[in-house]
């Protein structure tokens, strides 16, 4: 299996960080552009040259998973390198002095580098004159490339690395070395996200001609210690410099709008760190010491490892300021878990059809090119129909539809979504939320400058109010484009009171445009409201009828292959009998649909019912049928979109003036059948006659062309702003209430929090309760264990009275005993003195005996001299006697 396939099918995200591509033996792994998943660079194999030996997967890191043996609380520092190499870094200029320390000692640095189009790769230098390469943040994702073989190479040959990357491209190196080296310094650094290359590329090609293009420097420093810059050199020597305020890149980056998955899903940006080093501005300095921040950029600097501590000691002199402060405050950098902006994913299903500026624009700011309201999610076939069909218009047009419904307090309330689709038919984002209630609906005023009221019946009296008195834009302001495009009162005359008249005439004139579907709608408009309006085609008729072939494909309900299509909406027997009369004057079977809203399936003695039809099933029932039977008046315009033969019954209750003023525009009155007048001869022609659909159709392309042209001129011509003291009052009003309502929604808040805690707190009680009881059981249990315990206790106790008696009489023995020995040590200290005293006699008897012998000695030697002098006298006697003789 594909490693990055593998990876998918877990839920989990390739990061591009080329750890396997690097480690394939056969160079058998690419990057290529992930466009499923926000353009991401990813690892992806090349299937016929891939050997199977899964060295792709034991590698992963993200697979092997986050093994650390770094410090979860590393020492934190706050650093300044020198002032001119900080203007020249994104922040304190740490990485410089790390990277000054390795090209000192004869070793390379690796890291991010434009090429020369601008995208951004990692390269090694070996040169402090090419650092500046390196220097500053770069917002976009790097390609790795083999570099890592590289680094590896060099360091068997024992040459001193520093790499320097996102926390993930440095798992990816550790993963790929497979161990540690004494001469490598691994630098991550604090990152936010990467964008993907192709998103840089497209924001280029947006946005500038890039052969005119010199240089791109992020984070310059020319407006002091700021995030959210960036400065175009051109090539003939002038520069523009771009922040949140007039560049889309910049507003898009920080509000985190371009965030990848996989950066959202990081598993390498927790606190446990990736690097030797941990590098990063450090944003927040200022909150905790203000003289750690001089507008210069203050470095944060983690020492992760002992390897990392023990460099620290040897550069630390190195940076002008460098102050260890408390690791809680790196809680303004990036932490594990943050989030990417709630438009990013509209964001990008907006760049494939639109600018990248606008693309920011519109996600950022949920905006839209119009806001389409109307009666879309109603559980109406016709309705739900007629909206579907003014979206694809708009999109045609190449405009970004925003389709909103009623507010929920409606009497007639809303659902969150076309509720008979089979499948959500519009693109994600276009729908929009449902809003708690009319005044809460102002907030769309931020979402387009152009509004439109749909077609359907949204102007009909009744409706009107059922619907939550919202139809006729009051709550948007004046200021924005108001149009009306085919809507219907549904009846011929308006049949509302004095004051909702005067209330809808006010409404009605702060219209810009207005066009309504039927000619007797004109009538009113003019005639009760005193206001003109255009007659125009139901959007039913404006969409280009693939799209309904395209739905219709998507059914999955069996149909005959030869049938009369019928949608009912009110059953009564004359229609039953129609519908039976028609099937044996045609020979053959009926399928029905009847009415969504309520269901009336048991009212037709047929076997030929469409029960819980979709509206896919609904539009193939009638591109499929031989022959239509309908009293609906948007049943009878898709018979005539796809030229079917149909009977149309006026259905007066729904509305008669709908069926007339479209049948007799289109010359084509003879299909309309009133079955409260009619007898069964009036209609029976009807089944063999033919409609003539040239005529019809060229009818219909004029009426087209007519319709097209009133809304696009609608469309296009330029709002002509006149705001009256309503306006004026109206907006306070709704900027009030709004605060009133979010006083409100906070009060429910909290009410909900405090229900919630309280519920939470009942079921601790509960459990408790059953804790107790439980806990009851084992003190019984424990109560009888304690008992038998205490009787062992009470034995033990007589028999410690019997071993005490015992102790005393042996205590009492002991004593005797020493008495005893304390005599005889009394004893024994008296011959002690006496032994003393005669040591004492014998040393002086040794020492006076020494002093004899040394008498005796001297005595001797004397005694032998004396006798040696007699000796030698009594000799020189003798000699001198002999002598003489």
């Amino acid at each position: 299996m594909l490693v990055y396939k593998f990876l998918r099918n877990n839920n989990l995200f390739c990061t591009g960080c080329g750890a396997c591509v690097n480690k394939c033996p056969v160079n058998a792994i690419d990057y290529t552009e992930d466009r499923q998943r926000e353009g991401s660079l990813i690892a992806e194999i090349n299937e016929a040259c891939c050997i199977q030996c899964g060295l792709c997967k034991t590698v992963c890191p993200i697979l092997a998973g986050n093994k650390q043996d770094n410090l979860a609380v590393p020492e934190c520092y706050a650093v300044w390198a020198q002032d001119d190499i900080r203007y020249k870094s994104s922040s304190g200029g740490a990485f410089t002095i790390i990277a000054n320390y390795i090209l000192d000692r004869g070793g390379k640095v690796c890291g991010a580098a434009y090429k020369n189009d601008f995208t951004v790769r990692h390269v090694m230098i070996s040169s402090k004159n090419d650092l500046d390469i390196l220097r500053r943040s770069k917002y976009v994702q790097s390609e790795t490339g083999y570099i890592y073989r590289d680094i590896k190479a060099e360091l068997e040959a024992n040459i001193p690395i520093l790499f320097v990357g996102t926390p993930c491209q440095v798992a990816g190196l550790k993963a790929y070395l497979e161990k540690d080296y004494d001469n490598l310094i691994l630098v991550d650094f604090y990152c936010n996200y990467t964008p993907a290359p192709f998103l840089w590329k497209r924001y280029l090609e947006d946005n500038y001609t890039r052969s005119d293009i010199a240089q791109i420097d992020f984070r310059v420093k020319k407006q002091g210690w700021v995030c959210d810059i960036h400065e175009v050199t051109y090539t003939d020597g002038h520069t523009v410099e771009k922040r949140t305020y007039n560049d889309a890149f910049q507003q898009g980056y920080h509000s985190r709008l371009f965030m990848r998955t996989v950066c959202e899903n990081c598993k390498f940006s927790g606190r446990v760190r990736q690097g030797d080093f941990t590098i990063g501005d450090f944003w927040g300095i200022d909150r905790f010491a203000p003289a750690l921040d001089d507008n210069k950029g203050t470095s944060c600097l983690l020492i992760n490892n002992p390897k990392a501590k023990r460099v620290l000691l040897e550069i630390k002199n190195q940076f002008k300021k460098c102050e260890e402060v408390d690791y809680s405050w790196t809680k303004y950098n990036r932490q594990e878990m943050v989030t990417a902006h709630p438009g990013r994913d509209r964001f990008y299903e907006l760049l494939n059809t639109t600018s990248f500026n606008q693309a920011v624009d519109f996600a950022l700011n949920d905006k839209y090119d119009v806001v389409i309201w109307g009666n879309w999610s109603e559980r109406n076939y016709g309705s739900e129909l007629t909206y579907y069909a003014l979206y694809k218009w708009m999109e045609s047009l190449g405009l970004y539809s925003l389709m909103v419904e009623r507010p929920k307090e409606a009497v007639w309330g809303p659902n969150s979504k076309a509720v008979l689709f089979r499948n959500n038919p519009y693109a994600p984002f276009s729908l929009s939320t449902l809003y708690p209630n009319k005044m809460a609906m102002s907030d769309l005023n931020r979402k387009t400058d152009i509004f439109i009221v749909g077609s359907d019946q949204i102007w009909h009296s009744e409706l009107y109010n059922s619907f939550g008195k919202v139809s006729f834009l009051d709550f948007i302001s004046n200021t924005k484009k108001k149009i009306a495009y085919a809507s219907s009162f549904g009846r011929e005359h308006w049949t509302g009171g004095v004051a909702e008249t005067q209330e809808v005439k006010t409404y009605l004139k702060d219209f810009d445009y207005v066009s309504v579907r039927e000619k007797s709608a004109v009538k009113i408009c003019r005639e009760v409201f005193d206001r003109d309006a255009q007659c125009v085609l139901d959007p039913v008729f404006m969409c280009d009828k693939e799209y309904y072939i395209d739905l219709s494909n998507k059914s999955d309900m069996f149909f005959p292959e030869n049938y009369i299509g019928a949608y009912i909406l009110d059953i009564d027997k004359k229609k039953q009998q129609l519908l039976k009369c028609a099937s044996a004057k045609l020979r053959l079977k009926l399928n029905i649909i009847t009415d969504a809203f309520e269901k009336k399936e048991g009212e037709i003695d047929s076997e030929d019912i469409m029960a819980d039809a979709s509206v896919e099933d609904w539009l193939k029932n009638v591109i499929n049928s031989e022959y239509f039977i309908t009293d609906s008046f948007h049943g009878m315009c898709f018979a005539i979109i796809f030229e079917k033969p149909f009977i149309a019954i006026i259905n007066s209750e729904r509305g008669a003036i709908r069926f007339y003023d479209l049948l007799s525009e289109l010359d084509l009155m003879n299909r309309a059948i009133d079955l409260k007048t009619a007898k069964d001869d009036d209609y029976q022609h009807l089944f063999d006659e033919q409609i003539d659909y040239t005529k019809v159709n060229d009818i219909l392309a004029q009426k087209r062309m007519y319709s097209g042209s009133w809304l696009k001129t609608a469309l296009k011509v330029p709002k002509h702003i006149k705001v009256t003291r309503y306006d004026i009052l109206r907006e306070l009003i709704q900027k009030n209430g709004l605060l009133l309502e979010n006083e409100k929604n906070e009060r429910l808040w909290d009410i909900k929090v405090h229900r919630d805690e309280i519920n939470g707190h009942l079921v601790m009680i509960s459990d408790l309760q059953e804790q107790a009881k439980a806990r009851l059981w084992d003190i019984k249990v424990h109560r009888d264990e304690l008992n038998g315990h205490l009787l062992m206790i009470s034995n033990l106790q007589e028999q410690a009275k019997a071993r005490l008696t015992d102790i005393n009489v042996h205590r009492d023995e002991i004593n005797g005993h020493l008495q005893m020995i304390r005599e005889l040590e009394e004893q024994v200290n008296q011959q002690y003195k006496v032994f003393s005293e005669l040591n004492r006699h014998i040393d002086e008897m040794d020492r006076l005996t020494k002093i004899l012998n040394s008498n005796i000695d001297m005595l001797n030697k004397n005694w032998c001299i004396r006798l040696s002098r007699k000796i030698s006298k009594i000799v020189k006697r003798m000699l001198t006697i002999g002598g003489e003789k």
